[in-house]
């Protein structure tokens, strides 16, 4: 039986593999710091469907 690391793991490499950048954040601290690295403080970022 597969275990969540082995998942996130693979899920990244097949990310890769398609030409994207994935990210990881074991804490929230961590994902925030990502979003500021990555996105300009002037853009907006939304999420839905």
């Amino acid at each position: 039986m597969e275990n969540v690391n082995d998942k996130i793991t693979r899920t990244m490499e097949n990310l890769r593999l398609n030409k994207m950048k994935p990210y990881f954040a074991e804490s929230r601290e961590q994902l925030n710091e990502i979003i500021r690295k990555l996105v300009n403080s002037d853009k907006l970022i939304t999420s839905g469907g």
